[in-house]
């Protein structure tokens, strides 16, 4: 059932919420649960609806219950304690000859 709203402009703006319910409710659980309102709204606007991005987290929030997977990012490298260094008991010589080709280290036992 369309629901008419009056803004402020005087022009009528119709909104089909159950419409839009069923298929942000579609969209959703086609795609496993991981879509937030930021994707749900281009999915909508490729679609003949047009809404704002804050409508549809209303939508999804309050009224469909419906909430993203947020995959957390990774942590990003951090400066931590350096490794043990051990005296070099064997004296063996840890110099390279020549140097390597294009960066690449080529293990022995690999060859």
């Amino acid at each position: 059932m369309p629901i008419t709203i009056t803004g402020n402009t005087g022009r009528q703006i119709i909104i089909l919420k159950t419409e839009v319910y069923e298929y942000v409710r579609k969209i959703y659980h086609s795609h496993n649960c991981i879509d937030g309102y930021r994707r749900m709204r281009t999915y909508l606007e490729h679609s003949r609806y047009s809404y704002s991005a804050t409508i549809i987290h209303k939508y999804m929030k309050t009224e469909l219950w419906l909430r993203s997977i947020i995959c957390p990012k990774k942590p990003g490298a951090s400066v931590g304690k350096s490794h043990k260094v051990f005296e070099n008991r064997l004296k063996q010589d840890f110099t390279a000859e020549k140097p390597t080709r294009s960066g690449v280290w080529i293990s022995p036992t690999c060859s």
